[in-house]
């Protein structure tokens, strides 16, 4: 698995405040400058083109783990949460291969149950079906974003708020655009979001169906975020997904599932619903 984490740099306000005169610093923070040393080394000379990124490596960059479609996923056993007919989502995935029925993560009643709480499925038509039962392990929700909105090989980010007791109040972005959602069932009841089961890149423990890709930035809280009117889990400014650290920190919010997924410590869970072990 492969990530990276945001790595705030402080040593130009170390230089400007006079505590510190390195032999080398080079800030590069623009390719005409990038070969003027701010220490006392001398500039460098600058060969070829070089092009000024749009983001730096300080800033908070989003992370992504690749999982391998054969052994790898996440796991949680003892997510306690509150029963809700509420809840929000959103995780950034790319896929290398597109096969059918593979879940992003599902909640489930135990780790060998074959019924989903709350699931979402990636399908081959590039599709992500999102499926949850009542506390009467009836079918209440069915909601689809529309075909080829995963393609392979492309990142996409999917942000879901659902309220059982209206349509209405069902909200999908793709990449931070408001898309209407596709859906097929949508009846007023209430979630069993406490004390389950939780796999992430996979089904469960006894079926096979693990994700082929990549997936970092997973959230999952059983409260409302109007995604139309104020979507945190996207950057209008610079065009791309927030991560689920800045998310938390933006909107004062303590969500079940905070996961980065960041290869040195994929299962740390920023949330309150604790660690997720890795298998695989």
């Amino acid at each position: 698995m492969s990530g990276f984490k945001p790595n705030p740099n402080l040593l130009a306000d170390n230089l400007a405040a006079g505590y510190s005169n390195p032999i080398l610093y080079l800030p590069l923070k623009d390719a005409a400058t990038a070969h003027i040393n701010t220490g006392t080394g001398g500039d460098f000379v600058q060969n070829g083109t070089l092009a000024t990124a749009d983001r730096g490596a300080n800033q908070d960059n989003c992370v992504a783990s690749n999982f391998n479609g054969s052994t790898d996923y996440l796991a949680n056993s003892s997510m306690n949460g509150s029963t809700s007919s509420v809840f929000t989502t959103s995780f950034i995935i790319k896929t290398d291969t597109i096969l059918n029925s593979k879940r992003v993560f599902a909640i489930l009643d135990s780790p060998t149950s074959d019924t989903g709480r709350i699931q979402a499925v990636l399908y081959d038509t590039g599709r992500i079906q999102f499926n949850f039962q009542n506390t009467s392990d009836t079918l209440i929700g069915n909601i689809n974003t529309p075909n080829d909105t995963i393609l392979p090989g492309r990142t996409c980010c999917i942000s879901l708020v659902v309220d059982m007791s209206s349509e209405s109040l069902c909200k999908l972005t793709i990449n931070g655009i408001v898309t209407t959602p596709v859906i097929y069932s949508y009846i007023n009841g209430t979630l069993p979001t406490d004390s389950l089961y939780m796999a992430v890149g996979n089904y469960n423990e006894s079926f096979s169906s693990l994700l082929d890709g990549d997936l970092g930035e997973l959230y999952f809280d059983t409260n409302y975020i109007d995604l139309a009117t104020d979507n945190p889990f996207w950057d209008a400014t610079t065009n791309r997904p927030n991560s689920v650290r800045k998310v938390m920190r933006d909107i004062g919010s303590n969500p079940l599932i905070a996961l980065p997924i960041s290869a040195d410590n994929p299962g740390k869970n920023y949330g309150s619903g604790g660690d997720f072990t890795l298998f695989g």
